[in-house]
């Protein structure tokens, strides 16, 4: 069985445009995008995830972080370790693999979920808060979607026994190492999920404007008539402190005897995404602006207070 800590399970989403109030254009510097319109009832908050800091001065912990990242850089990733030299996967992986999909689709409800060909897409940086507002918005509906998203299958594959285990490190953390076929058994149960055309939506973190275009273009042929857009913004050094916070709470429950342990995102991931334009909080938000328009609608949450914030929405769907 799938362990209690498999990420919660981000059931089927259906953004509504319930209750949005009439809109004024945002400001192109604090927004990003003079298309981008802002309800003008929208307030901050004061800080989701204004959790303590983590204590940089605890030097067991600090200790730990550096072995992490060593002992990732020295140890094999999963295609080096289950790939042939032709690049296929070994049979026994390939069966592992073809496991975990049913798995996959079977605990987050893949035969439930209406085939009415509707999308999402939802992106913004590690640690932004991408699962609170998916899950806890007014505007958002559930079970309406099949959510993919590359860390839950990361999660899966260790409560499967898939990652190798690397001394000293959780699964969680051995995870890392297993990102590339993570995302490569992503894209299989977004086949499947096209194919069927079941109401999907991508958790991701919107790091490349080609993987965005193909993922829509993707589903554009598949049939999918609506594809939405939903972005999550908050600003890089407060999603660095919440990464940071994330990963040692899971580390603590696992040293404790509890789950799979915390995902370890390296800091120069979170470093790559500085923006490359002003007005920008990130190059994600610059590349969600770039391709806004592929999009049916749009939403963008700030998400650097207490609660998420609605920012502002393109489209029809919230207007």
């Amino acid at each position: 069985m799938v362990r209690a800590t498999i990420a919660t399970l981000v059931l089927g989403l259906f953004l509504t445009g319930a209750g949005v109030a009439p809109v004024v254009t945002a400001d192109p510097v604090a927004g990003g995008s003079t298309a981008c319109q802002m309800p003008p009832n929208s307030v901050g908050g004061q800080g989701l995830g204004d959790a303590e800091a983590v204590l940089a001065s605890d030097t067991a912990w600090n200790t730990h972080v550096a072995y992490v990242e060593s002992a990732l850089a020295e140890t094999p990733t999963t295609e080096a370790l289950f790939q042939l030299p032709d690049g296929l996967w070994t049979p026994d992986r390939v069966r592992q693999q073809n496991e975990l999909i049913d798995q996959y689709w079977q605990v987050y409800r893949g035969e439930s979920v209406p085939r009415e060909g509707r999308a999402i897409i939802a992106g913004g940086v590690s640690g932004v808060g991408k699962t609170t507002v998916l899950q806890g918005q007014p505007a958002i509906e559930n079970q309406r979607y099949f959510t993919i998203n590359p860390d839950d299958v990361k999660e899966l594959m260790a409560a499967r026994s898939m990652i190798p285990a690397i001394a000293g490190l959780s699964p969680m953390e051995a995870s890392a190492n297993a990102h590339e076929e993570a995302s490569m058994l992503a894209k299989r149960l977004a086949d499947r999920a096209y194919w069927l055309r079941t109401n999907v939506v991508w958790d991701i973190t919107m790091s490349s404007e080609a993987s965005v275009r193909e993922r829509i273009a993707a589903m554009r042929e598949a049939g999918y008539s609506q594809i939405d857009g939903v972005f999550v913004d908050a600003p890089l050094q407060t999603a660095r402190v919440r990464v940071m916070q994330r990963w040692r709470r899971g580390e603590e429950k696992y040293w404790a005897g509890e789950g799979l342990g915390g995902r370890y995102v390296p800091a120069d991931f979170i470093d790559m995404s500085k923006p490359d334009k002003p007005g920008f909080s990130s190059r994600n938000e610059e590349i969600f602006d770039r391709v806004r328009e592929q999009f049916s609608s749009t939403v963008e949450y700030d998400t650097s207070g207490a609660e998420p914030v609605l920012r502002c929405v393109t489209g029809p769907r919230w207007n």
